[in-house]
């Protein structure tokens, strides 16, 4: 491009230009190496206040429990954006060394070694032109033979001087437009690169925030309200340890008063015969009207007819003695807490327990006739069902699992009192189902193959059948697996203790031998049979390399397009492709690369990441060049690729609950020249 452009030009012209050029591109740099290191400046000066936001902590002895895990988020957050800001600051800081080194690597480095090779060519061009321009004004102010003589003389040497200018300034003129094609390219890179890392910290802010703002939504106020109340104590976050005020104050405590929104009108307390106070938190004669509870319409409300009694039903968390007002109907929640706070209460007051045993009694007959149509949950699964219909959203509360039902005890014996039918028609569990077991099974292999020069020199495939587990998985007992398509495998391996073969093709999968719910178990492995003649069939896609290697930098030709011989309905997704240079051969400067691709000058690794390849016709070319300080050597191109639901084997299993999910990926998939 400059060796057509400048060739024709006068000599001092094109070398005043490209000097020019050269040091606007020196003045450029060094400009904004100077505006990213003000940007380097404000992310260091954001970086020093947010480790002072670290250091500003809150004592959790002041944070409610249910709050208790918002407020660690909050402080996680700090450091997540912390280590974000820095590593963009690091970012930052590699990108200025690599402004400020630009002009002394590369084609760069090397202009003034061209420079003083043309500078005796273009001074002898410049004085003879000088010369000439001398003798053409003597001729014309004298006009002797002598001058006309000494004209044409100047004008043959100054035409053979410019013919020598001509015949060696074209590797010049590449040097400088290899120089400025490297500056811009890498201008261009460093800017992509700093734009991608933006990107990334934007991802990974966003979903820090994300973060944040589920365990915020996850917070319920009233949960903790009611928990400091003493309505639910559920058990406080395991990631705490410190506890708070309010929980020594409901271990010291004893009958708390109920909120403002489990109370009810005043118009149907039903009252009974006074008897002592056995030291509420609320007084006796206080009225117990207020605000209508804005979530007793989620609650399921028990209609039970009852005969009319001067028993009083008890509080929430409390039994009150007769002659204490107390509300109308409880709530199937505010039961369920009664209950089970007072059957672990140890009341010393006669009155107290006296009416906690007429309390039992009542609710006992009214559960007489559902006792005798069917066989109701055990006393604590049946509590526990009862408060987790009631309320779903108290996610926090830690209830019994449903088990299978039982007879209940005799009425004889200290059990809690039977809950009204009514409730129990309407938190009553469905009936079980019968689900398939939550086992899911992933068949996967890796495609190895290797080319040297342009052959294809090996293929060899091998798999992997995995199991995943849910936490509902009985653990006990086997299950059969029947293997098919065991004809195109080579070998099978079992592993030890967690899957044996039992017969032909059938393999016997040990289910108390798998790991914890959600992780992934390998059963098998197998390599599948790859005859000579058919290999080429194997591989989805066809690699080639070219390098040249010279004493200052190495370059590197990749083509690669999709295999007419593979036949597949889908295309390769996450493909990449990669070349590394040995740490013993440093990379000197910039590296060019077409396409654009990442380059990590720490392990000097360059990847492409190409689109997904939709047809078989679908071929690409990857080209790189790596300024070396020594000779390099030619390096393997690797690829990695994905094909969903694709294998090469026909091996399939049978037995599972859900149908085995499928991948093709690429092993060792590299090209060696």
């Amino acid at each position: 491009m400059y060796t057509e452009a400048f060739l024709s030009r006068e000599p001092r012209d094109s070398v005043n230009a490209l000097h020019t050029r050269m040091r606007y591109a020196r003045v450029l740099n060094d400009q904004l190496a100077e505006f990213l290191a003000a940007r380097c400046e404000a992310e260091e000066v954001y970086i020093k206040q947010l480790h002072k936001a670290t250091r500003r902590t809150i004592d959790p002895t002041y944070v409610p429990i249910q709050l208790r895990p918002v407020y660690e988020r909050l402080i996680t957050e700090v450091s997540e954006i912390l280590h974000i800001h820095t590593t963009l600051a690091h970012q930052l800081q590699r990108d200025i060394e690599t402004l400020q080194q630009l002009h002394t690597q590369g084609d760069w480095a090397q202009l003034a070694r061209h420079d003083d090779a043309m500078a005796p060519v273009l001074k002898d061009v410049q004085s003879l032109e000088t010369q000439r321009a001398k003798n053409q004004r003597k001729l014309d102010r004298k006009g002797h033979a002598s001058t006309q003589q000494k004209l044409l003389s100047t004008e043959d040497a100054l035409q053979h001087a410019r013919q020598t200018w001509r015949d060696r300034v074209p590797a010049m003129l590449d040097a400088y437009e290899s120089a400025d094609g490297q500056r811009l390219f890498a201008v261009r890179t460093l800017v992509k690169n700093f734009a991608k890392a933006q990107g990334d910290a934007a991802k990974t802010w966003f979903e820090t925030a994300r973060t944040t703002f589920q365990a915020a939504h996850h917070f319920d106020p009233l949960a903790d309200m009611e928990q400091f109340a003493g309505i639910s104590v559920p058990a406080a976050p395991e990631r705490f340890s410190v506890p708070l005020p309010s929980a020594a104050m409901h271990a010291s405590s004893t009958q708390p008063d109920e909120p403002w929104s489990r109370r009810m009108d005043t118009t149907e307390v039903q009252r009974a015969p006074s008897a002592p106070p056995s030291a509420p938190l609320s007084e006796p004669d206080a009225p117990a009207s207020g605000p209508p509870s804005f979530r007793a319409s989620m609650l399921p409300t028990p209609s039970a007819s009852r005969e009319p009694s001067t028993v009083p039903r008890g509080r929430p968390m409390s039994c009150l003695p007769p002659g204490t007002p107390g509300p109308r109907a409880p709530s199937a929640l505010a039961m369920a807490s009664s209950l089970s706070h007072a059957s672990r209460a140890s009341s010393t007051s006669a009155e107290d327990r006296e009416a906690l045993q007429r309390v039992r009694d009542q609710l006992r007959q009214s559960g007489a006739e559902l006792d005798a149509q069917a066989s109701p949950p055990r006393r604590r699964e049946g509590r526990a069902s009862i408060a987790q219909a009631a309320d779903r959203r108290f996610s926090h509360m830690v209830l019994s699992p449903l088990a299978p039902s039982s007879q209940w005890s005799s009425p004889g014996r200290d059990l809690a009192p039977t809950p009204s039918p009514q409730i129990l028609e309407q938190v009553q569990p469905p009936a079980p189902t019968s689900a398939p077991v939550p086992l899911h099974l992933h068949i996967c292999e890796r495609v190895n193959a290797l080319w040297k020069g342009h052959e294809l020199a090996k293929v060899m495939v091998v798999g992997e059948v995995r199991v995943t587990i849910d936490a509902s998985l009985p653990r006990h007992g086997t299950m059969p697996l029947v293997l098919e398509g065991h004809d195109s495998l080579a070998q099978v391996r079992t592993r030890s203790g967690i899957c044996t073969l039992s017969d032909a093709n059938t393999y016997d999968l040990h289910l108390e031998a798998l790991g914890n719910a959600g992780d992934s178990v390998t059963i098998l492995d197998y390599e599948v049979h790859v005859p000579s003649d058919t290999r080429q069939a194997c591989v989805p896609l066809l690699l080639d390399a070219q390098w040249r290697c010279e004493p200052q930098q190495s370059s590197v030709l990749c083509t690669f397009r999709a295999n007419p011989a593979f036949a597949s309905p889908t295309p390769l997704d996450h493909l990449s492709f990669q070349v590394c240079i040995p740490t013993d051969t440093p990379v000197a400067g910039g590296v060019l690369a077409e396409p654009v691709a990442d380059w990590d000058p720490d392990t000097q690794t360059l990847q492409w990441q190409q689109p997904s390849l939709e047809n078989a016709s679908r071929s690409g070319r990857l080209a790189a060049r790596f300024p070396l300080t020594t000779q390099g050597q030619p390096q393997p191109v690797s690829a990695t690729w994905t094909l969903v639901d694709r294998l090469i084997s026909r091996i399939n299993v049978r037995g599972a609950p859900h149908a085995p999910t499928r991948a093709l990926v690429a092993g060792k998939y590299f090209v060696q020249p």
